[in-house]
C-alpha cells in the first residue's frame, strides 16, 4: 500500500482499517466543529484516498465532532470464490433408515433401503470445479485479490476407484456403499439367516451384518459397517461403525449395550443402554433405559412414551408422553455432558492464569533483551533466568493452546445444547426432570402439549 495509512487533518484523526476497505475518522479534543467537508475531502485525496466518500457520514462527523471512529469512505471488497462441490449419484450420507409411520402409529419396515448395493464400474461421485472470485479495490485504489478457490478431492476409501483425472469415483467391485468418516467405501455384506446364538457364536465383521432373526442373551455382534437385526435383541452387545437397525425391539434385561457411530432405530427399547453418534428413533416406547444420542431422540409412534431412566441428546428429544402417572423418575437432557458448565467455569480462570503468566514471561524476556543490548551481555545469573523463562514460556504455550481449544469446544457444545428442545405432544408427567445446557427444570405437576427450551439464562416452556 502506497502513502500513509493514518493522519490528522485540522483536529480530525483518520486511519485506514486493517482490511483496507474503510477510512475511519474521529474528532480529537483540538477539533473546532463546523469544518468544511470539501477541505477535508481534498486533504484525504492528497493522502492517497480514492474511495468515494459518504457525504452524510462525513457531514455528521464534521458538524457534531464525533469522538468515536466513524467510516466515511469505503472500498469494494473482493468477491469470494464459489467452492468446488461433490455430486453424489449414490449418497450414503443421506439414507432414510427409519421407515414410515402409518396413520395408526405403526412403523413400516418393509421399504427401508438399508443397504446401498452397487455394481463394479458404477458411477458414485463426481467432482465439480469451483469458480474464482472477483478482485476488489481498497480505499487507495489498490486491488484486493480474492481468496483462492479451495481444493477438494473425492474422499475415496476401500473399494473406490478414481478416474477421469480425479473427477469421478466409481465402484471397484460389487458391494455395499457406506460411509467411513467423511469418505465413502465399498463393503461386503455378511448375512446370518438364524439367531445369533451358539450355532453362530459371536460375530465380528468388517462390513455390514444382516441378522435374519434375533441376537440372544450373552452374544455379541461387532461390525465396522451397519448392523441389521430382523428380530429382537436380548441382553446382548452390539457395536457398529455405521448404524444399527432392529426390526423388533430391545428387551435388554438391564444388560444389553448397543453402540453405533451412526444412528440406532428400534421398535422399542426396554432395560438397555443405547449410545448413538447420530440419532435414536423408536416406534413405541423407551422404558428404564439409558439412551445417549449425538443427534435427536425421537419416539415416533402416536402413543410413544419415554418413562424411567436417563435420556441424553445432542439436539432434541421428542415423544408423545414423557414420564408416567405414578411419577417415575425420568431424566431428559439436551447436551451429552451433564457437568459441562462446571468444567467451563473451572477451565476459564485456569486459562486466564496461564495467559497472564505467559505475558509476565514475555515482559521479563524483553527486559533482559534490553539489558543485553545496553551491556552487550548478561550476567550468569541473568542468563540462567532467561533460559528458564524461555523453557517455561514454551511449555506454557502448549498448555494454553490445548486448554484454549478445549474451552472453545466446550463453549460450542454448550451453545449447541442451549439451542435444543424437549417436547411432549401429549403429556409431561410430574417426576420428570429436564436439563438443558446445565440448567434444570424439575416438573412438579402434569403439563400438556409442552416444549421445553432455553432462553435468557433459564429453561422455559411453551405450548406445542
Amino acid at each position: 500500500m502506497k502513502g500513509p495509512t493514518n493522519g490528522q487533518i485540522n483536529g480530525i484523526e483518520w486511519r485506514i482499517s486493517e482490511d483496507r476497505l474503510e477510512v475511519l475518522c474521529r474528532a480529537t479534543e483540538s477539533y473546532a466543529k463546523g469544518a468544511a467537508p470539501d477541505q477535508f475531502q481534498a486533504a484525504l485525496a492528497e493522502a492517497g484516498i480514492k474511495a468515494q466518500m459518504d457525504p452524510s457520514a462525513l457531514e455528521s462527523l464534521l458538524s457534531e465532532g464525533t469522538t468515536e471512529w466513524v467510516p466515511v469512505a469505503r472500498g469494494t471488497p473482493a468477491t469470494p470464490p464459489v467452492p468446488p462441490r461433490l455430486e453424489y449419484y449414490v449418497d450414503p450420507f443421506h439414507i432414510v433408515r427409519t421407515g414410515a409411520v402409518s396413520q395408526d402409529g405403526r412403523m413400516d419396515y418393509k421399504h427401508l433401503n438399508l443397504v446401498l448395493n452397487v455394481k463394479k464400474g458404477q458411477e458414485l461421485v463426481r467432482r465439480h470445479d469451483g469458480t474464482p472470485g472477483a478482485p476488489g479495490v481498497d480505499v487507495t485504489g489498490e486491488p484486493i485479490e480474492p481468496p483462492a478457490v479451495p481444493t477438494l478431492s473425492i474422499p475415496a476409501g476401500e473399494g473406490i476407484e478414481i478416474v477421469e483425472n480425479g473427477y469421478l469415483a466409481v465402484a471397484a467391485a460389487d458391494g455395499a456403499l457406506t460411509t467411513r468418516g467423511n469418505g465413502i467405501a465399498i463393503m461386503h455384506l455378511y448375512t446370518v439367516s438364524s439367531d445369533v446364538a451358539y450355532k453362530t457364536g459371536n460375530i465380528e465383521f468388517n462390513g455390514t451384518v444382516d441378522v435374519g432373526k434375533s441376537v440372544l442373551s450373552g452374544f455379541s455382534v461387532k461390525s465396522e459397517g451397519d448392523i441389521i437385526v430382523r428380530g429382537m435383541v436380548e441382553a446382548a452387545e452390539l457395536e457398529a461403525g455405521g448404524s444399527i437397525t432392529i426390526f423388533g425391539g430391545i428387551q435388554g434385561g438391564g444388560r444389553a449395550v448397543l453402540r453405533a457411530k451412526g444412528g440406532i432405530t428400534a421398535k422399542f427399547i426396554c432395560d438397555a443402554t443405547v449410545i448413538a453418534g447420530d440419532g435414536v428413533t423408536v416406534n413405541s416406547q423407551i422404558v428404564n433405559s439409558n439412551v445417549e444420542a449425538g443427534g435427536a431422540v425421537l419416539v415416533a409412534g402416536g402413543g410413544g412414551t419415554i418413562v424411567g431412566g436417563e435420556i441424553r441428546a445432542g439436539e432434541k428429544v421428542s415423544t408423545t408422553f414423557l414420564g408416567s402417572q405414578i411419577g417415575v423418575k425420568t431424566l431428559v437432557q439436551i447436551g451429552l455432558d451433564s457437568d459441562l458448565l462446571r468444567k467451563i467455569q473451572h477451565a476459564e480462570p485456569e486459562l486466564a492464569t496461564l495467559e497472564a503468566r505467559a505475558e509476565d514471561l514475555e515482559t521479563l524476556l524483553k527486559r533482559l533483551d534490553k539489558v543485553r543490548e545496553q551491556h552487550k551481555n548478561l550476567t550468569p545469573a541473568q542468563e540462567v533466568i532467561r533460559i528458564k523463562a524461555i523453557k517455561e514460556k514454551f511449555l506454557l504455550k502448549g498448555h494454553i493452546e490445548t486448554l484454549s481449544k478445549s474451552v472453545q469446544a466446550m463453549r460450542e457444545e454448550l451453545a449447541k445444547a442451549r439451542k435444543g428442545t424437549v417436547e411432549a405432544t401429549d403429556t409431561v408427567f410430574g417426576g420428570v426432570t429436564v436439563r438443558i445446557g446445565g440448567d434444570i427444570y424439575p416438573v412438579g405437576h402434569d403439563l400438556r402439549h409442552t416444549t421445553f427450551y432455553y432462553e435468557q439464562g433459564e429453561i422455559r416452556t411453551r405450548t406445542n
